[in-house]
């Protein structure tokens, strides 16, 4: 059951919609933008600078990868499309605090890297009028607040992720209903259509055999592209007015002068 739930996760990460990759773009530009903004805070020589770049690189990726591959596989599976509970929300929150360990831990690995040590800090400086003032920051500060704010982070995408996944559904689940309306007409209308032109065939029988022979094949035509049609999700306007041009000839032989078309072009 564990690889089972590992590779239906595996499956769900490679799937995207194409507007997920967009807004996941947009964050990734948006979350890039601020990491450099506050590491350019520290930079204090320009051969820092591609050392920030980097660094500030590798956290946007360590942000995104953890919420497309882990939180948003663990909403899909074990949260949207539920009955909202304490017991649920308890396990998004437990799970959520446990990435953000990981992620964290795997930050702070990063940075004792001797190459990104420039961005590492444990002190900060304020100069004032009166001097300089220094604040150490304490280990236990220091993982509170990293891991406080990767946990922030992370429940923040998941509330919005979690509402535009709900949205999704709702229009998706509305598009539905509407095809399934059309469905439902096309199947009332479908019989009483072809009872008529039965009638018209058979009365065509006797007068014009050839002309019975090619309402049949009109209707025959028809009645595939119709069939056909729910296996498109699109057409042409050419083959629309193609079907157009069948249903109309059809009826003309039913209704003969009482139906009249007009076709303005342009």
């Amino acid at each position: 059951k564990t690889k089972s739930n590992l590779r239906h996760a595996f499956e769900i990460s490679l799937s995207a919609t194409k507007a997920y990759k967009m807004t996941m773009l947009f964050l990734c530009i948006a979350i890039f933008t601020i990491n450099w903004s506050l590491l350019q805070v520290i930079v204090v020589k320009e051969t820092d600078i591609p050392a920030m770049i980097a660094k500030s690189i590798i956290e946007t990726l360590n942000f995104l990868v953890f919420c497309h591959f882990f939180i948003r596989s663990y909403l899909k599976m074990a949260f949207v499309n539920r009955p909202l509970s304490l017991r649920l929300v308890g396990g998004l929150f437990l799970f959520l605090l446990i990435i953000s360990i990981v992620s964290f831990l795997l930050s702070v690995g990063i940075s004792k890297i001797e190459y990104f040590q420039q961005s590492e800090f444990s002190k900060i400086q304020f100069v004032g009028e009166e001097g300089t003032i220094d604040a150490t920051i304490s280990d236990m500060t220091f993982w509170s607040m990293g891991i406080f704010q990767t946990l922030t982070n992370y429940i923040v995408w998941s509330v919005f992720y979690i509402f535009w996944h709900s949205h999704q559904a709702k229009k998706q689940l509305q598009q539905q209903v509407q095809q399934a309306q059309i469905q439902q007409l096309t199947n009332q209308l479908s019989p009483h259509f072809l009872f008529n032109t039965f009638n018209s065939i058979r009365a065509l029988i006797y007068e014009n055999q050839d002309k019975a022979a090619d309402t049949v094949t009109q209707l025959a035509e028809l009645f595939r592209t119709h069939l056909q049609a729910h296996m498109r999700p699109s057409s042409t306007l050419r083959e629309e007015w193609q079907v157009t041009q069948r249903y109309l000839s059809i009826e003309q032989i039913r209704l003969e002068e009482r139906l009249n078309t007009t076709v303005k072009l342009g």
